[in-house]
């Protein structure tokens, strides 16, 4: 069986690790266009220094039946079950798992593609931002969601000029603002960066209240979405808003959906565990599920309690 799975993040790492178990005779591809696979939720300790490359860094699972191939998965022919890559022609599959992720719901900024602004879940360099964190002073972090809120925390325990700015509604901004001031880090509850100036990196911001200050490196912790532009791109949905997993996997067959992909209340959430007790029997399922070629989503999986946004603050903070 030729089994392909598109992204490599840490839902598609499982599922690899899973696929090389289950069909260890098998023919299995991985595509994923970046240049380096890491921890996302470790950034803030790997370029402090609290961990090292050995923690940060994912490994790729050793197998002669496992290939990995960097280029980005642009369209996929369902019908020739194939998928079109944007440098290296088409790969043909018997199944295909889907683990692309989700992606940051952009402000559009204005100046927000300078170098040296970077939003959190889609940080492609990670050996940049920590250049740029050891060469300047003055940072700047945009704060919407647990991670963010997580990520100034760890960053402020040491010493630079650094900005938090809450978007967290009022009454726990004001309270993640307090913490903050604690440590002797300056935030900013209602507040937002409107406008980034510099050449061709960042060196300043506009703040929604007239104000400009200094500012090197930008981090925005945006809130995301399920990153479904493989799909948009082969034609079979136009707009986010139109797609329906139940419809998906009604109609297309030996395509598998695993992990953020399949998390249709990821726009509404403002929490996200830093870890995930569920991972590994997620991706089994749908590893168990190849030897039909009906399709496949474990959504259902997402349907349960998160911990609030409150409780979350009032515990560590």
């Amino acid at each position: 069986m030729r089994v392909v799975l598109a992204g490599y993040g840490q839902y598609g790492r499982k599922a690899a690790e899973k696929l090389l178990e289950k069909f260890p005779q098998g023919e299995i591809t991985v595509i994923d266009r970046a240049g380096c696979f890491y921890h996302k939720r470790k950034l803030a300790l790997w370029i402090i220094e609290e961990i090292d490359d050995t923690d940060f860094f994912l490994s790729r699972p050793e197998a002669e039946n496992l290939r990995f191939i960097n280029d980005k998965a642009e369209r996929i022919n369902f019908n020739s079950r194939s998928v079109y890559l944007k440098d290296s022609g088409s790969i043909s599959f018997d199944r295909l798992i889907l683990c692309c992720g989700s992606l940051p719901k952009r402000k559009s900024i204005p100046g927000e593609n300078k170098k040296g602004v970077f939003y959190l879940t889609a940080v492609s360099d990670p050996l940049d931002v920590k250049q740029r964190w050891k060469m300047f002073e003055n940072i700047c972090i945009y704060v919407s969601t647990s991670i963010g809120l997580e990520f100034a925390e760890i960053l402020t325990k040491q010493k630079k000029n650094i900005k938090v700015f809450l978007d967290l509604g009022p009454r726990i901004s004001y309270q993640a603002r307090d913490f903050f001031a604690s440590k002797g880090v300056d935030a900013y509850p209602d507040i937002d960066i409107v406008e980034i100036f510099g050449e061709a990196d960042s060196r300043a911001v506009k703040l929604s209240s007239g104000k400009i200050i200094a500012a090197d490196v930008i981090f925005i912790d945006a809130e995301s979405m399920p990153n479904l532009n493989l799909l948009k791109n082969s034609g079979y949905i136009s707009t986010f808003e139109e797609f329906s997993w139940e419809k998906f996997i009604r109609e297309i067959k030996n395509v598998y959906i695993c992990g953020e992909m399949a998390d249709t209340g990821i726009l509404e959430r403002k929490v996200f565990p830093a870890s995930r007790p569920d991972l590994d029997k997620l991706c089994e399922d749908v590893v168990g599920s190849l030897d039909s070629p009906e399709g496949f989503s474990n959504s259902f999986a997402f349907n349960q309690d998160f911990e609030s946004l409150e409780e979350l603050v009032a515990r560590k903070f």
